[in-house]
């Protein structure tokens, strides 16, 4: 039971991660581009 608690608030906040990661990419790409296009 103790195991399965610290899995998913592993989980939680591996996907917080990945989804912080994701949306600095897709800040970082969209300002490239938009350096690009100017």
């Amino acid at each position: 039971m103790l195991e399965g608690r610290i899995f998913r608030s592993v989980r939680r906040i591996l996907v917080q991660l990945i989804v912080q990661l994701i949306l600095r990419l897709t800040l970082h790409l969209n300002f490239h581009f938009n350096g690009l296009n100017v």
